[in-house]
């Protein structure tokens, strides 16, 4: 029981030790609520206006959630509004699409104990987060070999820091290989590896170790960078 207090005490952005640390929390939470404004087909979030500027409201439990809605919220509107649930995904697509819109605040946990935070940096932080998450639950994921060093993997620089490439399918490795030609990987058919999850978090605590400081998985919607320390920081508190 009081591990389980305590579980949840970390999840509370509210009750961080300062702004950076309740950022860092935001990207913890598994599963966000909203009020929404509208029906199914046609719904919006509900914002607040604090010190003239747009903020939205997000809680980290349903019931604090619904308890909004039926207690302040509703009665103070005349449309329809509810609380919507939002995994980690949908509500790092969410806080783009209003980052895009300007604004710029979120209120997490609306009521006598509450944050309000920069809308990017939770944005950012619930971003990594999910990237990161995916990274882990991923059955197999593909790495080349180093065409000098076969029984490395290849470390490419980008953005001015060593990285490693992970592909989410075995074809689009194997696409990658033959794009770089012969010169670079001699032969394309050998230089794709599989990894399952745990193969995965051995590799990239080794190649922190040695000074690599990024991923990028290479999948259907591009390559998604992220820090290493961000991969294996999901992965250790699974």
């Amino acid at each position: 029981m009081a591990n389980t207090r305590l579980d949840r005490q970390s999840l509370r952005p509210e009750t961080a030790q300062g702004p950076r640390e309740a950022v860092d929390r935001c990207g913890a939470v598994p599963r966000w609520h909203i009020p929404l404004l509208g029906n199914d087909d046609q719904s919006m979030p509900y914002l607040v206006i604090e010190d003239d500027l747009p903020t939205l409201l997000l809680f980290t439990t349903r019931r604090k959630a619904n308890r909004a809605v039926a207690g302040w919220i509703a009665p103070s509107i005349d449309m329809g509004v509810r609380a919507a649930s939002c995994s980690r995904e949908a509500m790092s697509a969410l806080l783009s699409r209003l980052a895009a819109r300007g604004i710029g605040w979120v209120r997490v946990n609306h009521g006598p104990c509450s944050i309000r935070l920069p809308l990017e940096a939770v944005a950012g932080a619930i971003r990594q987060a999910a990237e990161a998450h995916a990274l882990d639950g991923a059955m197999h994921l593909y790495l080349l070999r180093d065409p000098i060093t076969p029984s490395a993997p290849l470390v490419e620089i980008l953005r001015d820091q060593p990285c490693l490439r992970l592909y989410t399918d075995a074809d689009r490795a194997q696409a990658r290989a033959l794009a770089m030609g012969t010169r670079l990987i001699s032969e394309p058919g050998q230089a794709v590896v599989a990894l399952d999850s745990d193969d995965v978090h051995r590799l990239l605590c080794k190649l922190r170790s040695q000074g690599v400081e990024a991923v990028v998985l290479d999948g259907p919607g591009g390559g998604q960078w992220m820090g290493i320390d961000t991969a294996l920081r999901d992965r250790l508190a699974a």
